[in-house]
Protein backbone atom coordinates (compact mmCIF):
# COMPACT_ATOMS: atom_id res chain seq x y z
CA UNK A 1 0.00 0.00 0.00
CA UNK A 2 3.62 2.57 0.32
CA UNK A 3 3.48 2.98 -3.22
CA UNK A 4 -0.59 3.83 -4.16
CA UNK A 5 -0.63 5.91 -1.22
CA UNK A 6 2.41 8.12 -1.65
CA UNK A 7 1.52 8.59 -5.10
CA UNK A 8 -2.28 9.86 -3.81
CA UNK A 9 -0.18 11.91 -1.66
CA UNK A 10 1.94 13.20 -4.23
CA UNK A 11 -1.26 14.11 -6.97
CA UNK A 12 -2.97 16.01 -4.55
CA UNK A 13 -0.44 18.64 -4.24
CA UNK A 14 -0.19 18.42 -8.22
CA UNK A 15 -1.24 21.71 -10.49
CA UNK A 16 -4.14 21.03 -12.48
CA UNK A 17 -1.66 22.10 -15.51
CA UNK A 18 0.06 18.71 -15.19
CA UNK A 19 -3.05 16.86 -15.73
CA UNK A 20 -4.49 18.84 -18.46
CA UNK A 21 -0.50 18.80 -20.43
CA UNK A 22 -0.46 15.27 -19.75
CA UNK A 23 -4.09 14.53 -21.39
CA UNK A 24 -3.45 16.77 -23.93
CA UNK A 25 -0.02 15.01 -25.16
CA UNK A 26 -2.28 11.48 -24.65
CA UNK A 27 -5.21 12.83 -26.87
CA UNK A 28 -2.61 14.02 -29.79
CA UNK A 29 -0.71 10.23 -29.68
CA UNK A 30 -3.91 8.09 -29.67
CA UNK A 31 -5.33 10.63 -32.58
CA UNK A 32 -2.05 9.80 -34.42
CA UNK A 33 -1.66 6.29 -34.05
CA UNK A 34 -5.19 4.57 -32.68
CA UNK A 35 -8.29 6.85 -33.21
CA UNK A 36 -10.08 8.32 -36.17
CA UNK A 37 -12.72 11.25 -36.55
CA UNK A 38 -15.90 9.53 -35.62
CA UNK A 39 -18.31 8.24 -38.32
CA UNK A 40 -21.44 9.08 -36.13
CA UNK A 41 -23.63 11.46 -37.83
CA UNK A 42 -22.99 15.37 -35.88
CA UNK A 43 -26.70 15.14 -34.76
CA UNK A 44 -26.24 11.83 -33.21
CA UNK A 45 -22.84 13.26 -31.12
CA UNK A 46 -25.14 16.30 -30.39
CA UNK A 47 -28.18 14.16 -28.87
CA UNK A 48 -25.77 12.08 -26.79
CA UNK A 49 -24.16 15.54 -25.71
CA UNK A 50 -27.28 16.64 -24.44
CA UNK A 51 -27.99 13.43 -23.20
CA UNK A 52 -24.77 13.27 -21.00
CA UNK A 53 -24.84 16.93 -20.02
CA UNK A 54 -27.21 16.21 -16.70
CA UNK A 55 -24.27 14.09 -15.45
CA UNK A 56 -21.32 16.39 -16.80
CA UNK A 57 -22.87 19.33 -15.74
CA UNK A 58 -23.14 17.91 -11.61
CA UNK A 59 -19.37 18.26 -11.49
CA UNK A 60 -18.59 22.01 -12.58
CA UNK A 61 -15.29 21.57 -10.47
CA UNK A 62 -14.43 19.08 -13.18
CA UNK A 63 -12.97 20.32 -16.64
CA UNK A 64 -15.12 17.46 -18.31
CA UNK A 65 -15.55 16.27 -22.10
CA UNK A 66 -16.87 13.64 -24.58
CA UNK A 67 -15.07 12.96 -27.79
CA UNK A 68 -16.22 10.41 -29.97
CA UNK A 69 -13.94 8.41 -32.34
CA UNK A 70 -13.88 6.13 -35.00
CA UNK A 71 -11.29 3.21 -33.73
CA UNK A 72 -11.94 -0.33 -35.49
CA UNK A 73 -8.48 -1.70 -33.37
CA UNK A 74 -10.07 -1.09 -30.44
CA UNK A 75 -13.27 -2.30 -30.50
CA UNK A 76 -15.80 -1.31 -28.23
CA UNK A 77 -14.43 0.65 -25.73
CA UNK A 78 -14.47 4.19 -23.46
CA UNK A 79 -11.80 5.64 -21.55
CA UNK A 80 -10.91 8.67 -19.21
CA UNK A 81 -7.44 10.57 -19.61
CA UNK A 82 -6.18 12.59 -16.70
CA UNK A 83 -7.29 16.24 -18.30
CA UNK A 84 -11.32 14.98 -18.02
CA UNK A 85 -10.88 14.03 -21.52
CA UNK A 86 -13.24 10.72 -22.26
CA UNK A 87 -13.43 8.78 -25.15
CA UNK A 88 -16.30 7.08 -27.07
CA UNK A 89 -15.89 4.78 -29.74
CA UNK A 90 -18.09 4.32 -32.01
CA UNK A 91 -18.49 0.73 -31.44
CA UNK A 92 -19.59 1.13 -27.73
CA UNK A 93 -21.96 3.60 -28.85
CA UNK A 94 -23.31 0.61 -31.23
CA UNK A 95 -23.36 -1.68 -29.07
CA UNK A 96 -25.22 0.14 -26.44
CA UNK A 97 -28.96 -0.50 -26.88
CA UNK A 98 -30.16 2.81 -24.54
CA UNK A 99 -28.49 5.81 -24.34
CA UNK A 100 -28.39 5.50 -20.43
CA UNK A 101 -26.56 2.47 -21.14
CA UNK A 102 -24.09 4.90 -22.04
CA UNK A 103 -24.47 7.37 -19.48
CA UNK A 104 -23.63 4.43 -17.09
CA UNK A 105 -20.12 4.00 -18.68
CA UNK A 106 -19.75 7.93 -18.31
CA UNK A 107 -20.50 7.97 -15.04
CA UNK A 108 -17.67 5.35 -14.12
CA UNK A 109 -15.23 7.32 -16.05
CA UNK A 110 -16.10 10.48 -14.39
CA UNK A 111 -15.06 8.48 -11.47
CA UNK A 112 -11.84 7.88 -12.31
CA UNK A 113 -11.36 11.80 -13.74
CA UNK A 114 -12.70 12.15 -9.96
CA UNK A 115 -10.30 10.18 -8.60
CA UNK A 116 -7.30 10.90 -10.89
CA UNK A 117 -6.55 7.52 -11.41
CA UNK A 118 -4.81 8.13 -14.69
CA UNK A 119 -2.83 10.41 -12.61
CA UNK A 120 -2.15 8.80 -9.50
CA UNK A 121 -0.88 5.37 -12.11
CA UNK A 122 1.61 7.59 -13.98
CA UNK A 123 3.06 8.73 -10.53
CA UNK A 124 3.38 5.50 -8.94
CA UNK A 125 5.36 4.26 -12.22
CA UNK A 126 7.95 6.74 -11.54
CA UNK A 127 7.34 7.60 -7.79
CA UNK A 128 11.45 9.30 -7.38
CA UNK A 129 10.60 11.77 -10.26
CA UNK A 130 7.56 13.07 -9.10
CA UNK A 131 8.29 13.10 -5.48
CA UNK A 132 11.76 15.18 -5.95
CA UNK A 133 9.03 17.50 -7.70
CA UNK A 134 6.27 17.62 -5.36
CA UNK A 135 9.12 18.53 -2.56
CA UNK A 136 11.29 20.83 -4.99
CA UNK A 137 9.09 22.15 -7.24
CA UNK A 138 11.43 21.09 -10.01
CA UNK A 139 9.33 19.58 -13.22
CA UNK A 140 12.62 18.49 -14.41
CA UNK A 141 13.16 16.06 -12.07
CA UNK A 142 9.70 14.39 -13.95
CA UNK A 143 10.08 15.40 -17.12
CA UNK A 144 10.86 12.14 -18.70
CA UNK A 145 7.99 10.51 -17.24
CA UNK A 146 5.52 12.97 -18.83
CA UNK A 147 6.89 12.40 -21.55
CA UNK A 148 6.58 8.92 -21.59
CA UNK A 149 2.73 9.45 -19.91
CA UNK A 150 0.91 8.79 -23.30
CA UNK A 151 2.83 5.58 -23.65
CA UNK A 152 1.99 4.52 -20.01
CA UNK A 153 -1.35 5.69 -20.32
CA UNK A 154 -2.06 3.32 -23.21
CA UNK A 155 -0.34 -0.01 -21.52
CA UNK A 156 -1.75 0.25 -18.48
CA UNK A 157 -4.79 -1.00 -16.68
CA UNK A 158 -6.43 0.11 -13.52
CA UNK A 159 -6.18 -1.57 -10.36
CA UNK A 160 -8.98 -3.86 -9.21
CA UNK A 161 -9.48 -0.70 -5.94
CA UNK A 162 -9.26 2.03 -8.65
CA UNK A 163 -12.05 0.24 -11.28
CA UNK A 164 -14.19 -0.78 -7.31
CA UNK A 165 -13.72 3.68 -7.02
CA UNK A 166 -15.17 4.26 -9.96
CA UNK A 167 -18.46 1.87 -10.08
CA UNK A 168 -19.30 2.73 -6.44
CA UNK A 169 -18.73 6.04 -7.64
CA UNK A 170 -21.73 5.63 -11.01
CA UNK A 171 -23.58 3.84 -8.67
CA UNK A 172 -24.27 7.03 -6.81
CA UNK A 173 -24.06 9.11 -9.78
CA UNK A 174 -26.94 7.11 -11.31
CA UNK A 175 -29.11 7.01 -8.15
CA UNK A 176 -28.56 10.83 -7.66
CA UNK A 177 -30.09 11.18 -11.67
CA UNK A 178 -32.48 8.84 -11.47
CA UNK A 179 -30.83 6.35 -14.06
CA UNK A 180 -31.59 2.38 -13.31
CA UNK A 181 -28.57 1.06 -12.15
CA UNK A 182 -29.37 -2.22 -13.98
CA UNK A 183 -28.14 -0.24 -17.23
CA UNK A 184 -24.68 -0.53 -16.60
CA UNK A 185 -25.07 -3.82 -15.67
CA UNK A 186 -26.63 -4.57 -19.33
CA UNK A 187 -23.60 -3.12 -20.77
CA UNK A 188 -20.91 -4.48 -19.08
CA UNK A 189 -22.40 -8.09 -20.22
CA UNK A 190 -22.74 -6.92 -23.80
CA UNK A 191 -18.52 -5.43 -23.31
CA UNK A 192 -17.19 -8.64 -21.66
CA UNK A 193 -18.86 -10.97 -24.81
CA UNK A 194 -17.83 -8.21 -27.66
CA UNK A 195 -14.02 -7.58 -25.79
CA UNK A 196 -13.00 -11.54 -27.61
CA UNK A 197 -13.79 -9.67 -30.67
CA UNK A 198 -11.17 -7.39 -30.38
CA UNK A 199 -8.10 -9.07 -29.24
CA UNK A 200 -5.71 -6.60 -31.14
CA UNK A 201 -2.63 -5.05 -29.26
CA UNK A 202 -4.74 -1.73 -28.46
CA UNK A 203 -7.60 -3.05 -27.90
CA UNK A 204 -7.15 -5.19 -25.44
CA UNK A 205 -4.71 -1.88 -23.53
CA UNK A 206 -7.20 0.12 -23.36
CA UNK A 207 -10.24 -1.65 -22.39
CA UNK A 208 -12.11 -1.19 -19.59
CA UNK A 209 -12.75 -4.89 -18.58
CA UNK A 210 -9.41 -6.33 -19.97
CA UNK A 211 -7.37 -7.09 -16.38
CA UNK A 212 -10.58 -7.67 -14.67
CA UNK A 213 -11.79 -11.61 -14.38
CA UNK A 214 -14.32 -9.75 -11.58
CA UNK A 215 -16.44 -8.86 -14.03
CA UNK A 216 -19.82 -10.93 -12.73
CA UNK A 217 -18.86 -9.19 -8.87
CA UNK A 218 -18.59 -5.61 -10.50
CA UNK A 219 -22.14 -6.48 -12.37
CA UNK A 220 -23.97 -7.86 -9.35
CA UNK A 221 -23.15 -4.50 -7.29
CA UNK A 222 -25.61 -2.75 -9.92
CA UNK A 223 -28.53 -5.07 -10.02
CA UNK A 224 -31.60 -4.34 -8.18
Amino acid sequence: QGAPLAARLIVSVLPDSISQHIGKQSMEMLDRIALQPSKLSVERQQQLQAHFAPLLTAHPDLPLRVHFRHAPSIGANAFALPSGDMVFTDDIVALAQDDNELSAVLAHEIGHVEYQHGLRRIVQNGLLYWGLFAITGDISAASETIAAAPALLMNMAYSRDMENEADDFALQQMRHQAINTQHFANIMRRLTGNSTQHTSRTGRLLHMLSSHPDTAERIRKFEP
